[in-house]
């Protein structure tokens, strides 16, 4: 599952739903919040 703008409001809440489920998460964020992402459940973030 592709999440734009993992880091946001929305984003982040899809990030923590997809998991669950069984889904590959990649995620999109600015480079400083790659780690949060990554931190909620991402298996990859890209730079946005």
């Amino acid at each position: 599952m592709l999440v734009h703008g993992a880091a946001g409001g929305i984003g982040h809440l899809a990030v923590q739903l997809a998991k669950p489920s069984g889904a590959y998460v990649i995620g999109t964020a600015r480079a400083a919040k790659h780690a949060f992402v990554r931190q909620i459940g991402a298996d990859e973030v890209l730079e946005t």
